[in-house]
């Protein structure tokens, strides 16, 4: 049996935690949906992430709302993902962080 969504809201994994969940994300490539919300990841924590994608690309959803994530966050997550060519999401959420003008121009250059 595999799970095509992975429910990890507010479970407060920090960097820490999505450092090891990167690999996760890595070694499963059964997830379609993962739900990063309410989890105090900053910038270490979405790039770690974000690399872990770029290897498996079966993600097409993911929500990283209300977390710490910052304009400079978002500008490196964008240029990686770009940088790759990465195009596999059909949602990407954001919501409720620290994103301000700088931060959604490049996003919505993405």
């Amino acid at each position: 049996m595999y799970f095509k969504k992975n429910n990890l809201s507010y479970n407060y994994i920090g960097d820490k935690g999505s450092e090891y969940l990167s690999n996760g994300i890595i070694k499963n490539n059964s997830i379609e949906k993962k739900d990063l919300t309410g989890n105090k990841i900053v910038e270490i924590g979405i790039i770690s992430i974000t690399k872990s994608l770029l290897i498996n690309n079966n993600i097409k959803k993911i929500s990283f709302k209300n977390n710490y994530i910052t304009n400079a966050v978002i500008i490196e997550f964008c240029n990686l993902l770009k940088e790759s060519k990465y195009d596999k999401f059909t949602k990407l959420d954001f919501s409720n962080n620290f994103i301000f003008h700088e931060g959604l121009f490049a996003y919505s250059k993405f």
